[in-house]
């Protein structure tokens, strides 16, 4: 008798296959198993069982990496192998074989959706290694124009009636952030407002750049750095208050080949008061303004250490060839689909000379090793594309591809 299917592979099926019918990320797996039972039946469900949770862990291994396969090894479990029919819609099992040697084999075919188990695991956390509230430095510059008055707590905040609007304003700004940030369980250190730097000279610069970054978050042991600039002046008429934000979240201890930092978050916007006194309407509009700009913020944070960005590592890979946006885009799907390690793809320039064109992009990297990452494109079959890595940086997160559309 064959054993197509077991009753709760028959409930997915029938209320997930038309949820599945569209996708494209669908991959097909065949193993085989053993098992030491008197029935076929028995031999059956228990090889099928094995042969699909193998197979899962396996594939959550190469997606995560091992040191967090390990870490939440128990967990993994739980939350993913046994809830494996959410992302395997359908399950061939074949004929139990017994053996000469008293085992039963069967051979099982199954399919799997990677776009999904890769989802359950980012919801599930198991992409990033941090497990408290993680620390966000605050870099933001706040300028009055009308007083040509800027504040920058690294350089020590001035006590005087010039700064004293401008100081205000950064108050509000650190309140508010830390609340919407709180409550995705990130922490924002919030200056203390001194009229002496707390930190060396040499990192107190107007405007710090990539290393100055760098530094402060090992200052304060924190893996991302807020920067940006808050200002503000009056209208023309002085009864209104004008202001705009610009305003985002790097991640000071991962860096690209070409030296840039990856930007985790960024909001901006301009703003314009109802009309009156023009310090009060400056004050309520901040007061206004300010928490659901760091909402949006705080909700992007958190959605990139979902995704595990936070732990993850960033290779540079810089291709070469005539692509349309539309193939473009198709390119960054199959990337997605065929390299489990890689969690994102951002565009980071593009240029074009004749009929050749380049497309540098940041791409965020999950596992242990970058290495691995890089084989795996090396070896890269894609459907739609002929691609070739033709070099390769000596920083190891430097990759040139040859890419042509079929």
């Amino acid at each position: 008798m064959k054993h197509r299917c077991f009753l709760p592979w028959v409930l997915v099926m029938m209320c997930s296959l038309r949820s599945f019918a569209q996708s494209t990320d669908l991959i097909t797996i065949k193993a085989d198993g053993t098992a030491s039972v008197e029935s076929s039946v028995e031999a059956a469900r228990e090889i099928q069982s094995e042969v699909i949770a193998e197979n899962v862990r396996s594939q959550v291994l190469s997606i995560i990496g091992e040191k967090r396969y390990n870490k939440f090894k128990t967990m993994i479990e739980s939350r993913i192998v046994k809830q494996s029919a959410k992302f395997i819609p359908i399950v061939n099992p074949g004929v139990p074989v017994h053996q000469a040697d008293g085992e039963w084999k069967m051979s099982v075919e199954f399919k799997l959706s990677q776009g999904s188990l890769k989802k359950m695991v980012q919801a599930a956390g198991f992409l990033n290694e941090d497990e408290g509230p993680t620390s966000i430095v605050p870099m933001v510059v706040f300028t009055d124009r009308d007083r040509n008055a800027s504040v920058r707590w690294w350089q020590g905040v001035a006590k005087d009636e010039a700064h004293k609007l401008a100081s205000d304003v950064a108050g509000i700004f650190y309140d508010k952030f830390q609340i919407e940030l709180s409550r995705q369980n990130f922490h924002l250190i919030k200056p203390m407002g001194l009229e002496f730097s707390p930190i060396p000279e040499a990192f107190q610069p107007e405007h710090p750049s990539a290393q100055d970054l760098s530094f402060i978050g090992d200052f304060y042991q924190s893996p991302m750095v807020m920067t940006g600039q808050v200002s503000f002046k009056k209208s023309k008429d002085g009864g209104v208050a004008l202001g705009s934000v610009q305003v985002q979240v790097v991640q000071v201890s991962v860096q690209s080949a070409g030296g840039t930092q990856r930007t985790v978050a960024e909001v901006s916007k301009q703003f314009v008061s109802d009309a009156g006194s023009y310090e009060t309407q400056l004050r309520n509009l901040c007061a206004l303004e300010f928490p659901e700009l760091a909402k949006d913020l705080s909700t992007q944070v958190l959605e990139a250490w979902q995704r595990g960005v936070m732990s993850g590592k960033l290779l540079r890979l810089s291709v070469h060839g005539v692509l349309t946006p539309k193939q473009l885009s198709g390119l960054r799907s199959e990337l997605l689909q065929n390299v489990q390690e890689i969690k994102t793809i951002k565009e980071r320039m593009f240029s074009s000379s004749g009929s050749v064109g380049e497309f540098d992009f940041d791409v965020d990297v999950s596992g242990d090793n970058l290495d691995e990452t890089i084989e795996h494109l090396k070896k890269i079959r894609l459907a739609s594309f002929d691609a070739q890595v033709v070099a390769q940086g000596t920083s190891s997160r430097h990759v040139e591809m040859k890419v042509k559309a079929r």
